[in-house]
């Protein structure tokens, strides 16, 4: 991908932030929130582990007798500077020690993760998976540069991509592999959303179709179709309803506590167990006892039509069947 590919896709993201009203912008940090990419919190947790190391390695080697204000001063510093000051130290341009296609590319990682943590924004896998590469060859470069030991998880299982040697020797690229709870999750929200759209087309044609038959039917059936297609559409509209209110309301409880930065992390997970868990009991009464009894009553609905429809067929051939009066 060319830097006038990721120039062109950043201004299009910053013109997004530019021109779209504050409710679609909240509307799209609730998509988020709601469906975590793990491809982009792999991207984020990448940034901020080597952020975290080249500020550490500034603090206690360029200033040891004082850290704490070394500390405040790199606190608000961008990465690429920081690893700047560091190769510095010993002679280098970042282009020549990362290779001048990886440091482009990860000084764009940067301005994505700025987009995506301060804007709520959603890069696709085609874009990560080469941010997150460029990524885990700068920190690796950098980490054998500076004789800095790497953790055992970080042996076992290096960043996509990578082609540094560490003390364990070369390793072949491997790809996080997504954890059972998002698989679980992504299908879940996968079968409601072609549910959801199964149904509303269901009730468009049922609907149609009783308007269509209303004046062949007896009142008695056509009071039972309607009773069956209300009880069908009020449990399909209550449940959507009653869930919208739940997810305002988590968003809105979210909100107020997530504005206390150390409350962030418990305040997501609470968030993420209120909303779009397929455990949670809210759904498993919709799954076991509301969505059935709403099915069911539809095809109720639709079977009294078809019954009468083919009552209408027998009668108007001439067979002596019993009617009721209109």
């Amino acid at each position: 991908m060319t830097t006038d590919n990721y120039d062109w896709h950043l201004a299009e993201l910053s013109k997004v932030c530019i021109e779209w009203l504050p409710e679609n912008r909240f509307n799209l940090g609730v998509e988020r929130l709601l469906h975590v990419a793990p491809n982009q919190m792999e991207l984020i947790n990448a940034l901020a582990a080597i952020e975290a190391v080249v500020r550490s390695w500034l603090v206690h080697h360029t200033a040891p007798e004082e850290r704490r204000s070394t500390f405040e001063g790199l606190r608000n510093a961008r990465v690429d500077s920081m690893i700047e000051a560091m190769l510095s130290i010993r002679g280098e341009a970042p282009e020549e020690a990362f290779g001048s296609e990886k440091w482009a590319v990860f000084r764009y990682a940067l301005e994505y993760r700025d987009m995506m943590v301060h804007e709520a924004m959603y890069v696709g896998l085609d874009r990560t998976q080469a941010l997150t590469s460029a990524t885990a060859h700068v920190t690796f470069v950098l980490l054998d540069k500076f004789h800095i030991p790497l953790p055992p998880a970080a042996r076992s299982r290096p960043p996509a991509d990578s082609e540094v040697a560490t003390e364990a020797g070369s390793t072949p690229a491997t790809l996080a592999a997504p954890s059972p709870e998002s698989l679980m999750e992504k299908i879940f929200d996968w079968g409601e959303r072609m549910t959801n759209l199964l149904i509303s087309a269901g009730y468009v044609g049922l609907l149609a179709v009783w308007s269509f038959m209303r004046d062949t039917m007896c009142q008695t059936t056509e009071f039972a179709v309607a009773i069956t297609i209300v009880v069908s559409l009020s449990i399909y509209v209550f449940w959507h309803a009653f869930n919208m209110r739940r997810m305002n309301t988590a968003a809105f409880q979210f909100s107020e506590a997530a504005k206390i930065p150390s409350n962030f992390e418990a305040a997501f997970k609470e968030f993420s167990t209120k909303i779009g868990n397929p455990h949670d009991p809210y759904t498993r009464i919709w799954v076991k006892v509301l969505f059935p009894i709403s099915l069911y009553s539809a095809l109720l609905g639709a079977a009294i039509m078809t019954s009468a429809f083919v009552h209408g067929l027998l009668v108007g051939q001439g067979l002596m069947l019993a009617t009721c009066p209109r």
